[in-house]
């Protein structure tokens, strides 16, 4: 499953510090909107400006006269049929051309901070399997790289999250590290089933299959390494409940060799198990 959502209740706020912070994490669409939003109301603010003061511009002085004057203006495309007019419209033009050529500088640095942003497209199964494995029974869930390229030295790891009584009845949220069979690999470009063993040593040993899918925990699995094409290091998360825990399941085998074609990846059986 996705990463589960935090409602985080009477946190001390203040949008405008951390507004990189929230720009950022925008999707596309509103960080795009926002901008257009911003455009318009800027035009608008100076549209105004240029309307309601006699003289400012040459045409017909209609309010979409000034709008579209200001659109000029504020963009630096320079003028057609319509030029600003007398030492107050100069003066007003002036001040929005320095608006418009550092609207212009941040945004473009926002842009491409953004673009920048290195992101992994790493697919988490939906479910983590409990199965028998040699002998002993394993915490299993598999993990792809969906790109076409290699990420290298990958470390991946699964952190066990719950809520834990002291002998003096105390609860607090505890944090297990999971070892796991494989932790590491030197370059990631397929696919990997990465597995923890429920020995003595785990913090899962003991518990019944009723326990381990009606228990309230969460399992954090978290993959991080080096993308080979950017250059940049890259990491991502998955978080599971209880409830996306399967038992005595094992995952259908995706890969599939073929002597022309090479090694294929079947994505449309990567959630499947059986």
């Amino acid at each position: 499953m996705k990463n589960s959502k935090i409602l985080k209740m009477y946190a001390p706020r203040n949008f405008f510090s951390d507004l990189y912070y929230h720009l950022m994490n925008m999707s596309w669409p509103k960080f795009l909107s926002l901008f257009l939003f911003a455009f318009i109301l800027l035009n608008l603010l100076f549209a105004c400006a240029y309307y309601f003061i006699d003289g400012t511009t040459t045409g017909d002085g209609t309010f979409l006269h000034s709008f579209f004057f200001s659109v000029h203006t504020l963009s630096t495309v320079g003028y057609g049929n319509i030029s600003p007019n007398g030492i107050v419209g100069n003066l007003i033009s002036s001040i929005e051309i320095f608006t418009g050529m550092l609207s212009l500088a941040v945004m473009t640095g926002l842009i491409f901070s953004k673009f920048s942003i290195p992101k992994a497209k790493i697919l988490f199964s939906n479910n983590i399997l409990v199965t028998d494995y040699n002998g002993t029974p394993h915490l299993m869930l598999r993990i792809a790289n969906v790109r076409s390229n290699r990420i290298m030295n990958a470390s991946i790891g699964i952190t066990l999250m719950r809520t834990e009584t002291s002998p003096e009845g105390i609860s607090l949220r505890k944090m297990h590290n999971l070892h796991l069979v494989r932790s590491e690999t030197p370059f990631f470009a397929l696919t990997l089933t990465v597995m923890h063993p429920i020995t003595s040593s785990s913090p899962l040993y003991g518990l019944s299959n009723e326990e381990l899918t009606r228990t309230s925990m969460g399992l954090m699995a978290s993959f991080t390494g080096l993308d080979e094409t950017i250059g940049q290091t890259v990491s991502t998360t998955n978080f599971y409940r209880q409830s996306d825990i399967v038992l005595n399941k094992e995952f259908v085998d995706i890969l599939e060799d073929d002597p022309k074609k090479g090694t294929t990846i079947r994505y449309d059986k990567f959630h499947n198990y059986q």
